[in-house]
């Protein structure tokens, strides 16, 4: 179990080695847009409320089509296991 947690480390530090500009392009992305919730509060509170709003709308229908989904895989499943 350990050597496999060890592969899997070294797999994971091997491929950040490729891609370490990202952390600090997050970083300057987050401190402009700090700059900016700062600068512009109210803007800022508006533009949070409606990407929040779409959000949660978008989560609501994924997952209303997931339940369906799992439901309908459940009762292929359930055939599949009474037949044999």
């Amino acid at each position: 179990m350990s050597d496999v947690l060890a592969d899997h480390t070294t797999k994971l530090l091997r491929g950040a080695g490729r891609h370490w500009g990202w952390p600090p392009a997050y970083g300057i992305i987050a401190l402009l847009l700090g700059v900016m919730v700062l600068v512009w509060p109210g803007i800022s509170l508006l533009t949070l409320a409606v990407v929040l709003g779409v959000w949660l709308l978008v989560l609501g229908i994924m997952e209303i089509v997931f339940a369906f989904q799992l439901r309908s895989a459940g009762r292929t499943v359930g055939r599949m296991t009474s037949a044999t």
